[in-house]
């Protein structure tokens, strides 16, 4: 592991959960061989462990890697020290990291610059869901904290018309207005940042990534030079030719790039060239019946490799990104207002929605009705993006403020302008 990158992932956790900085009182290590999604349903505030920094930087998610052999291994004994410590609400002595001296002056001793830059990619890795391989994702911070019944009344400032079974356009419609009109405070470890903001502009404007000093312009600054990689790449294959050794080499480091970006890691061995260009071909023909991968990370793939059809007429195969905050938003709005519509089927008018397995904030939504599971379906994906793909033209349609844009100015939506509106929601 690099001890920069692993420090800064302890500092960003305690301040998340403990509000103070890394070294002020020892970590928990909470070192055992239980899934992370089992450590988390047992107790949330597992996330604040040192065993969870170390499984975040590691491909091996669900096991263990604290061992004793990590404290004792000549490299990391000037670092850390195993220490029993008061932890939790009962005050029990647990086994516990504390950072020495050396560790401490080293991780002060770091210009600003970098530790700054370190904190970014620390907030990648924690505020992102957490691929595990076993059939679900799971987060390990909580963005805002949200009451029972807060998270009931989801969606409850629009009223359905009696009478009649209304369609999707006319659901989708209310969608919007409910989410226009609901004012959206943006949160950041707790605690509020700024005023409360409604409206679909103001939303988007409100948008940012994995911190809050990364917003709507420099998110667009940061993935701009990433979609102009990912269009030579889609449009090399929609010619009809396949990558050549320097394109399969480009791929898989735009891959990495992505993944990086969105904190989502993948298994070693999985981003290979041919899994890429799968992955782009499905993309690219909105296969939902694809045998390619599909997971947290792959849906941004997705979506960067058809980003430069977003703004095309003809935008059937442009794709979102499918992760559990956008598929939370759509979701838990689109469930009351069929519910309230008395419609208890949503396959019959979205169909392939399904859910994607999420932990953290206000996730899970309570749902009233039963909603497919979408986690890994290229199913989802694809019916994820065409639903996204109506809404923007409902928007650009309807008499809804104009989509600002991140140099400035105004235009027309996009999907990836939704998209990112839904993704602040669904937290």
């Amino acid at each position: 592991m690099d001890l920069a990158l692993l420090l800064a992932v302890c500092d960003e956790l305690s301040q998340e959960w403990k509000d103070h900085a890394l070294g002020v009182e020892p970590m928990p290590v909470y070192g055992d061989n239980k899934s992370l999604a089992e450590r988390l349903r047992a107790n949330p505030h597992y996330a604040c462990s040192f065993d969870v920094a170390c499984r975040l930087l590691s491909s091996q998610r669900n096991t263990r890697q604290t061992s004793r052999a990590l404290f004792d291994h000549v490299d990391n004994a000037q670092w850390f020290e195993r220490v029993k410590a008061p932890h939790g609400l009962g005050g029990r002595n647990v086994d516990c990291v504390e950072f020495t001296a050396p560790c401490l002056a080293y991780w002060h001793g770091l210009p600003d610059g970098v530790r700054a830059q370190l904190a970014l990619q620390a907030q990648q890795l924690i505020c992102s869901d957490v691929e595990l391989g076993t059939g679900e994702d799971v987060a390990v911070v909580t963005m805002q904290w949200s009451d029972p019944q807060a998270i009931a009344a989801l969606a409850s400032t629009v009223e359905v018309p009696a009478g009649g079974t209304l369609d999707r356009r006319q659901l989708l419609q209310l969608l919007i207005a409910d989410i226009g009109q609901t004012p959206f405070q943006p949160r950041y470890r707790r605690q509020n940042i700024g005023a409360p903001v409604t409206g679909w502009d103001r939303r988007l404007l409100a948008y940012f990534w994995p911190h809050k000093s990364v917003g709507y312009a420099g998110t667009a600054q940061k993935t701009k030079p990433l979609i102009a990689a990912a269009a030579q790449l889609a449009l090399c294959l929609e010619d009809g030719r396949d990558w050549d050794g320097q394109q399969q080499g480009e791929a898989v480091d735009l891959a990495v790039a992505i993944f990086s970006w969105g904190g989502v890691p993948q298994k070693h061995g999985t981003v290979t060239p041919a899994n890429v260009a799968a992955v782009f071909r499905a993309a690219l023909a909105a296969d939902g019946k694809a045998a390619a991968l599909m997971n947290s990370g792959w849906t941004k793939v997705a979506a960067f490799a058809t980003a430069h059809h977003d703004h095309a007429r003809a935008a059937g195969c442009a794709q979102v990104i499918w992760d559990s905050r956008v598929a939370t938003s759509l979701i838990s709005r689109l469930d009351h207002l069929l519910s309230a519509n008395g419609q208890s089927a949503p396959g019959n008018l979205f169909p392939g929605i399904g859910t994607v397995a999420g932990r953290g904030g206000s996730r899970p939504r309570p749902l009233r009705l039963r909603w497919p599971d979408g986690y890994r379906k290229w199913s989802a994906q694809v019916a994820g993006s065409a639903l996204v793909r109506d809404i923007c033209g409902l928007l650009n349609a309807g008499n809804h403020p104009a989509m600002p844009l991140p140099e400035g100015g105004t235009g027309p939506w996009t999907m990836r302008g939704v998209e990112m509106v839904l993704f602040m929601d669904g937290y």
